[in-house]
Parts: structure tokens; sequence; C-alpha cells
């Protein structure tokens, strides 16, 4: 073999190993081309998650993460008010220093007063804050205003931190997706710097291809490695995020219907409330209308009782004046009684020496002094018709037996009046009863008793009668109520006359029959506890607080029917009219007083029409029909005397 042939061979060889080796070359290459398209489909894949990654937030890194996130936002809240309303700091006594200055408060200053006691005081207010409880207390004039202050002011803090710590979080989150994209393009570049080496070891003979494979392939398990914790990483958080999506999505449709239940039941409680604002207003509209209607009556009734005071005023001034004349015509009566009495005693001494002569010249005479008259000259009855005795003038005139004998002599010089006389005389003495104007000692010193209600409570009894009077008054008692307490009365010496005035209240509650009825059960009652007493029962009298004027004027026709019935006499009080009444209307005034008064003098003295028939027999005449000398006035008896005087001389 030549050098030629050999030389051949070895380039022959050398093409074939050449030729192995390029592709043995190409065989690596085209695997590093194929992890290149790879690592390029990868890289591309993990760009668009994390992009998806960081449009969607993840909450946290991981659980932990999740949990601390969770609870960062309770605790961010340094100042909260519990349930009972106090304050509690969560916080260090800097933060609080620094919470207070924020406020911007006046100038103050922090002391300790006691152990676990911070204080801070100034002219404003006082802040205590407490270390082992946390409680907060403020006072002071602002206390109001600051702890407001003090609640906004953390309520924003704490809102400024916790998105503070989610801009934070994002920022992290944001940041290890930025490391890890870093550290894949640094590991991408690595893988490319490796492909870059192999080609270029590809083509230097001394690099060993085994050892360039076994790098490359390590490289790119640890790249297939750190892609499957990080996708798998990313799933999970994936998850945590679709979960929290999904309940979100849940609990929003229950928040929108529980927000219209809200919205709903505050329409309804908006209705309910206007329409009690509308009822309110018309409500305070009437009371309004009504207020003004009370102030208009109370002006009236302001103006009606200055009207009464000046009336009562003009009144008193009229009562004052009636009653100076009245005593002025008291003495001119009283001069005048006297002076009736003087020439009463003058008279009778005239007619005793007129006696002694009558006496000693006629003897006859003296059969004429043993005839007695028996009529009374000058009754009681007489002393209230005439002016001269209306003023209680107390004399009483009695004749002797000397001028009743001139008197008969009188009258006997008619022949036929004396035989009327003498052939009447013993009848006259059997037909003549005692009346109610002949009383025996025990019946003069017996008591007057009157009984009544409200309306004789002015009636002063010492005026009544030179006797005793006694007077029982029931105001406002029916005359059911005051016959209770007549069962019950006691009294010393029992009265000779009994005045019963009652019925005004039993008109106001009843009618005017079961008013009657009342009254005419307390009189029997007053009539069986005293037998011997005469009873009067006193009518009506007139009131204008009520409309009552039929009612009284019906009771008081059924009331004296029932006096002449039962035998009791009856007062009159028509001369008391509305004049005689007080300002309430109801009861009487000094006039009204007085009148009633008048009418309750008549009815011991005996001037009442009786309600028998023989009380109703004319008075003034005796039993032949004839007027006596009750009828004439002193005056005329005066004139009569002189005149028999005369004719015997």
């Amino acid at each position: 073999m030549t050098d030629s042939d050999s030389q051949s061979i070895c380039s022959d060889l050398n093409i074939s190993e050449s030729e192995g080796n390029t592709t043995e070359i190409q065989n690596p290459t085209s695997q590093v081309v194929e992890h290149d398209g790879e690592q390029s489909t990868n890289e591309s894949r993990f760009e668009l998650e994390s992009l998806d990654i960081f449009s969607q937030h993840s909450s946290d890194k991981d659980q932990g993460e999740n949990k601390d996130q969770s609870e960062a936002p309770s605790n961010l809240r340094r100042l909260f008010v519990t349930e009972k309303g106090s304050l509690k700091w969560r916080s260090d006594f800097e933060g609080l220093c620094h919470v207070v200055e924020q406020l911007q408060l006046q100038p103050g200053k922090w002391t300790t007063p006691r152990g676990q006691c911070k204080q801070f005081e100034n002219s404003d207010v006082v802040i205590c804050w407490y270390i082992n409880s946390g409680t907060l207390t403020i006072k002071g004039n602002k206390a109001k205003e600051i702890k407001e202050k003090l609640l906004y002011f953390d309520s924003n803090s704490s809102d400024k931190v916790i998105t503070d710590s989610v801009s934070s979080k994002y920022s992290n989150l944001h940041s290890t997706l930025k490391s890890q994209d870093s550290n894949l393009h640094i590991s991408s570049r690595n893988s490319l710097l490796n492909n870059e080496t192999l080609r270029s070891n590809m083509y230097n003979p001394s690099v060993n291809p085994n050892e360039t494979n076994y790098t490359h392939n390590s490289e790119i398990h640890e790249i297939k490695s750190n892609m499957e914790c990080f996708a798998n990483s990313v799933n999970r958080k994936l998850k945590v995020i679709s979960n929290e999506i999904s309940s979100i999505k849940e609990f929003k449709a229950y928040s929108i219907l529980s927000l219209e239940e809200v919205v709903s039941d505050l329409k309804k409680e908006k209705l309910v409330l206007s329409n009690k604002n509308d009822k309110l207003e018309k409500e305070n509209k009437d009371l309004c209308v009504s207020l003004s209607e009370l102030r208009a009556k109370v002006i009236d009734l302001q103006d009606e009782k200055a009207s009464l005071l000046t009336a009562m005023k003009l009144i008193q001034r009229e009562g004052k004046d009636e009653l100076e004349e009245n005593k002025k015509r008291i003495e001119a009566l009283e001069n005048e009684n006297n002076n009736l009495r003087d020439e009463k005693l003058g008279f009778t001494r005239v007619m005793k020496r007129k006696k002694k002569m009558a006496t000693i010249s006629s003897p006859e005479a003296t059969s004429s002094l043993k005839v007695k008259n028996q009529f009374e000259v000058l009754s009681s009855e007489q002393e209230d018709e005439e002016d001269i005795y209306e003023t209680k003038v107390k004399s009483s005139w009695t004749f002797s037996q000397k001028e009743i004998a001139v008197n008969n002599n009188i009258t006997s010089k008619d022949p036929r009046s004396q035989n009327e006389s003498t052939s009447s005389q013993p009848d006259s003495l059997s037909n003549i009863t005692p009346t109610h104007h002949t009383t025996d000692k025990s019946s003069s010193d017996s008591p007057i008793l009157i009984i009544g209600d409200s309306i004789i409570k002015h009636i002063d009894p010492k005026k009544i009668s030179r006797k005793k009077t006694i007077k029982r008054t029931f105001p406002g008692k029916t005359a059911e109520q005051i016959k209770s307490e007549v069962e019950s009365m006691e009294v010393e010496v029992l009265p000779s006359h009994i005045i019963v005035h009652a019925g005004t209240n039993d008109l106001s509650v009843q009618p005017p029959h079961n008013c009657v009825k009342n009254i005419e059960n307390l009189a029997l009652c007053i009539k069986k506890k005293f037998t011997d007493s005469r009873i009067a029962i006193s009518s009506i009298t007139v009131r204008n607080d009520l409309d009552l004027s039929k009612q009284i004027s019906t009771a008081n026709e059924e009331l004296q029917k029932m006096c002449s019935k039962n035998g009791f006499d009856f007062i009159k009080n028509n001369n008391i009219d509305a004049t005689c009444l007080n300002g309430g209307l109801l009861h009487l005034n000094s006039k009204g007083s007085a009148f009633l008064a008048t009418n309750f003098i008549k009815f011991p003295r005996g001037n009442i029409p009786a309600a028998s028939e023989y009380r109703q027999r004319k008075r003034g005449e005796d039993f032949q029909g004839r007027r006596t000398y009750q009828n004439h006035s002193p005056e005329d008896l005066l004139r009569l005397l002189l005149l028999a005087q005369r004719t015997e001389y």
C-alpha cells in the first residue's frame, strides 16, 4: 500500500469520523432547539398566568398570611366602645399621647395621680386612662365633642392602616411575581448560555459531548421542577380566590335581600310616623283652639270677677247706708216708745184716780168691773204689722180692769149690743180655745230650733226671738241625710217651735216629688221626736246656678199641700228673688239672709197663716163676729180711752 493510498484511507476515515461527529452533534443541537421551544412556550404561559394572578390579586401568600390578614382590621382599631358605652384604649401610652396631640386641644400636661392611671388635664377637659383595664374616661365641658373626635380620628387612622397593609400586600405580591419572573428569565438566560456553550462545544473537539448532555439534562430537570412548584402554588392561590369570589357572590344576593327588607321596613315606619305626625298636628291644632277658648273664658271670668267685686263694694256701701238709716230709725222708734210709755204711766195714774171716784159716786160700776173682756189689746201680731214695732220693740200693752169696764160702759149704751153681750157671754167663754198665741210658762222657757242646709248659715239665732234660739246647719246635705242627723240629735230642753229649711240640695239630683217626699219624712221624724213642738216648713229659695226655677215652684206648691195635710205651718219665701243671691248664685247674700230671718221671725210670733181649719179663722173677731180693738192702732185706742174718760166726767 502506497502512501497515497494510506493518505486517502485516512482522509476517508477522517471524513467518516467527521460525518459521524456531525450527526452526533446534530442530535444534541436538535434537542437543544426543542428545549428552547418548550422553554419559550413555558415562559409565555408563565407570563400569562402571572398577569392573571396580578389582575385578580390573591389574598395572601399562603394560608398563614390569609389568617393574619383576616385578623388585621380588628387589631388595627385601638379605640372602641363597649356594650355599656365606655371607651377602651388597646394600644400603648405613647400612641394615646400622639392621638391627643392630633386633636389639637388647648395646652395641658400628662400626670400620674395614681399608680395605674395616666391623666391629661387642661382648662376644657380631663382625660384619664387606666392601664390595667384600658378604660378611657373623658370629663369636662367639651367631653362629648372630644369623644366624637377621638372615635372619628381613630376610625380614619385604622382605615389608613388597613389600606396601607392592603397596598403593601399587593406590592409584596407584585414583587414576588417580579422576582419569580426574573428568576425564570435568569434560568432561561442560563439555559440559553448553556445552549450557546453547548453549540460552541460542538465545534470544539476538546469538549466531551456526554458531559454537556449531562449538565443540560440536570438544568432542564431543575427548571421543570421549579415550574411545577410555581404552577401548584398559583393553582392553590387561584382556588382560594375563586372560593372567596363565589362566597362573596352568594352573600351578595342575601345581603341585597336583607337590605331590601330593611328598606321596606323603613318605608313602612316612615308611613306610620308620617300618619302619627299628621294626627299630632291635628291634635296640636285642636289643643291650640281649645287653649284660645279657655283663655277667652278666663278673660271673661276675670271681667265677671271684677264686676262682681265692684257690685259687692256697692252693696256693702248700700248696706252701710241702710244700716245707718236703720240705726237712726231705731233710735227714733225707741224715743217714741219711751214717750208712749211715759204717756201710759200718766194715763194709768189718771185711771186709778177715776176708779176711786167711780167707786165712791156709783156703786153699780163695781158690777161692771166683774165682767172680764177676753180679748187682748195690741197683741204681738199687731206689733209686727205696725211700723213702730218692726224694729223689735218688746213692749206689750195690757189694760187694767177699769179700762175694760170703761170699754164695756161705752158699748153698753147701745141696748141691742148690751143684750147681745150679756146673753152671749157664757157661750163665748165656752167656745174660745187657746190658740198658738197663748203659751204657758214652760213653753216660754223652751227654745226655738232651726234645722236646715247651708242656706241658713248667715242667720244670727240671737235676732230671731227673745227666747233661746238653736241653729243646726248641715251644709251640702239632702233632706234624707239631715233626717239621719236629726235622729242622733240631742237637745237638753224640748223646743217649742221648730223651723225646717231643706230641699235645695235634693232638687239638683231628684225630681220635685221625691224632694217633697224626703222633706215630709224629715218633718215626720222631727214630729215623732219632738211631739209637743210646733213645726214649720220653709219654702225652697231661688237659685240661679242651675236652671231649676220650674222645679222649685212645683216643689213649693207640693210642700204647701203637704203642710196642710199634716198640720205643719208653711213659711213662704216669695220676697227672696235673684237680687238676694251672692256671687255663686246659690247661697243668700246679706239682703237675702235678712229677708229669710224676717220670714222666720213671723213663725214664733204667730203671724203665719195657719194651715188647719181652726187657724184659718179670721183673727181679730170675737165669738159674735164683731171687730175688736185688736184691729185698731194704738193711736185709735188712746183716742177711745180719752173719749171714755170725757164721757164719765
